[in-house]
């Protein structure tokens, strides 16, 4: 199995002041989600909000912290529960 959160590290792109602003805003999305950061397509998500974010210089804690939130939350409602079963 692999990393469970992303890495952020991306050869050198960013500060290590810049991952650590942006480690601290997407573990306090995840402590705000919860049993749903338990899921790796929404730990995935919330890392993407906030490498976009950044990326487009919005770079306020709170803010990356309530998109990367929402995000997550919208993410989770999807995943299913249990595996899925196709039949036909």
């Amino acid at each position: 199995m692999g990393r469970l959160d992303p890495d952020l590290s991306a050869d050198g792109i960013y500060a290590g002041a810049d991952l650590s602003a942006m480690r601290k805003a997407f573990d306090a999305a995840c402590l705000q989600l919860g049993d749903l950061a338990e899921n790796r397509r929404v730990r995935h998500a919330v890392a993407l909000v906030v490498t976009q974010h950044y990326e487009l210089g919005l770079r306020q804690r709170a803010r990356l912290v309530a998109a990367a939130f929402e995000t997550g939350r919208i993410v989770g409602r999807d995943v299913p529960k249990r595996s899925l079963t196709f039949f036909g």
